[in-house]
């Protein structure tokens, strides 16, 4: 069996990229608890592509400035749209090995696990981007797969993704 490896969230405290917004790679986090027991959903708003619906935090990876148009590395993206969702992200670890989900028209998505422990998962309260996102809950993930308001690619990573 391999081991997962890991990056301590410490080092992302309050990092933010600048560039521009690129339309065809995206990466999130699904945030879970000890045992993959219970997952943070965010709920998007309702103007917002898949408005309504439930998912994991993320976003579209950026440019880098004066990098030639390479991309903002995919956990980066997947870390400062956390921070830039929740305001800021729970003490845990990141497993650096994405799932990925690439689509027929060629878009990507690439979705990082970040392991928290009980005492986080009690303590954490996230400070909402209401722009984007209108609740948040803890989800059992027993109970994802029969929610119908569930974002798309969140089912089909829960589908795929070996835990």
């Amino acid at each position: 069996m391999n081991t997962p490896a890991y990056r301590d969230t410490s080092e992302f405290k309050g990092q933010r990229q600048n560039g521009l917004d690129q339309y065809q790679h995206a990466s999130g986090l699904v945030i879970i608890t000890p045992h993959f027991d219970e997952i943070l959903l965010v709920q998007r708003q309702e103007w917002m592509r898949y408005g309504g619906m439930w998912s994991a935090t993320g976003g579209y990876r950026r440019i880098l400035l004066n990098s030639g148009g390479k991309l903002e590395p995919s956990l980066d993206c997947a870390i400062h749209e956390t921070i830039e969702e929740l305001g800021r992200i729970p003490e845990g670890r990141v497993r650096t090995l994405p799932h990925r989900l690439i689509k027929p028209d060629e878009c990507s998505y690439e979705t990082f696990i970040l392991e928290i422990n009980m005492r986080e998962r009690k303590m954490f309260r996230p400070s909402l981007d209401y722009n984007e996102l209108k609740d948040w809950v803890w989800e059992p993930t027993s109970e994802i797969r029969e929610r119908e308001e569930i974002h798309p690619g969140l089912q089909q990573f829960f589908r795929e993704y070996q835990f």
